[in-house]
């Protein structure tokens, strides 16, 4: 997977500048919630799967692909906010296709936003998915582009599937023809990795459980998430060093922000980071540049007493927080794929095997658990979207929608 990193950073350059040259806005001049930013042509996808070790995708691609930043409602902390995301269609007017809802892994820096970071690599080749024939979006979610005002409220699970479902059905709700004369029809796939794994199991139980908005959930894929934060907290504790505290501290933080914790950070964290902590998260800091502010060492991390939180009462918020934010596992219709890297050490592949044995307890007939060998968190990704989106063509016969 190094050689496919490799690959996909050297066609960095020509991707965004070829892309770019397309890019053009041929809407009404009026004031909308959406705006065409950049337009991939067929050849410029399958010449960018080629160069990035992805042949085997190139046969799949069937269409070019308009890419929009896109604004919408929805409900946050009691109040009616401003959301956005970007929506990838096919370029095929007059044609209906399925949704895909791709939710990205944990970001902190306002910048890295899929509707204000459209232009990079991550993006841009995520977005050639629609390609393949889905109407592809990707919610900024929550603290993110147009609602950059408010701090994400990370792993806070009614908050992040309000912001996904929100978007699916402003999207759903467009007049037919829209976005480049495109529709979409009630067909849905769920994928996401990291936050985005979790995220995306949180949404497809929602759906399925409480859905009253007629959408027809054909396959979700979910990569590497956090799905027990509490398992997650024990264990980090559990080890000498971590190589990614601001995992917990972005956690920690946001439940204070958001109000789901009354707690001071100082009851979770040693000097000098107690102080340090919300400083860091700025909204520009990358998750490397806080880690680097941070130490990798639990026992300096962390304070003594929160290496026996279950037992102590002063943790009660924050038990309470971890149940209310973990995805059990349910007797589920929809079929469900969970991948996760064996060699991860950021979110350990235990998270996915204990909650892979819980859909089996719960009577599911329906999930299959693929561990991807000699990868860890990072190296993982790329894999995992590949294996999702080839299992997704199972569900549907290319090019005709469904």
């Amino acid at each position: 997977m190094k050689s496919t990193f490799f690959s996909f950073s050297c066609f960095a350059l020509f991707l965004v500048v070829f892309a770019g040259c397309s890019s053009n806005d041929d809407s009404d001049p009026e004031v909308k919630n959406y705006q065409k930013v950049n337009t991939l042509a067929v050849e410029t996808i399958k010449a960018f799967l080629t160069s990035s070790g992805q042949s085997q995708m190139v046969d799949d691609i069937f269409y070019g692909v308009d890419i929009y930043t896109y604004q919408y409602p929805m409900e946050y902390m009691g109040k009616n906010i401003t959301a956005s995301g970007l929506v990838c269609v096919p370029v095929a007017a007059g044609k209906s296709f399925p949704v895909l809802s791709f939710q990205h892994g944990t970001m902190v820096a306002k910048n890295e936003a899929p509707s204000v970071s459209y232009a990079y690599l991550t993006h841009l080749s995520l977005s050639m998915l629609a390609g393949m024939g889905y109407v592809l979006v990707i919610p900024d979610l929550v603290g993110f582009g147009s609602s950059s005002d408010y701090f994400h409220p990370y792993l806070n699970k009614e908050s992040n599937v309000d912001a996904v479902v929100s978007m699916l059905e402003s999207v759903k709700a467009l007049p037919e023809g829209t976005l480049s004369g495109v529709s979409t029809n009630d067909s849905l796939f769920l994928a996401g990795y990291s936050q985005g794994g979790w995220i995306t199991l949180a949404t497809m139980q929602y759906l399925e459980l409480q859905n009253n908005t007629g959408w027809d959930v054909i396959g979700t894929a979910c990569g590497a998430g956090p799905y027990n934060p509490e398992q997650l907290m024990n264990y980090v504790l559990q080890q000498e060093t971590y190589p990614k505290p601001f995992y917990l501290a972005y956690v920690l933080l946001s439940y204070i922000e958001d109000g789901t914790i009354s707690d001071q950070l100082s009851i979770y964290f040693n000097e000098p980071y107690a102080s340090r902590v919300k400083g860091l998260f700025d909204g520009i800091n990358s998750g490397t540049t806080i880690d680097a502010g941070l130490t990798t060492v639990t026992r300096d991390l962390f304070t003594e007493d929160v290496f026996d939180y279950p037992e102590l009462s002063a943790y009660d918020e924050l038990k309470e927080a971890f149940a209310q934010n973990r995805v059990e596992a349910w007797h589920n219709e929809t079929p469900l794929l969970l991948l996760h890297g064996e060699m991860d050490t950021y979110i350990p592949r235990e998270l996915s095997d204990t909650i892979y044995s819980q859909f089996v307890l719960a009577g599911s007939e329906n999930v299959t658990y693929q561990p991807i060998p000699l990868n860890d968190h990072n190296t993982a990704a790329i894999p995992a979207i590949a294996i999702a989106v080839e299992w997704f063509q199972i569900f549907k016969n290319s090019p005709v929608e469904l």
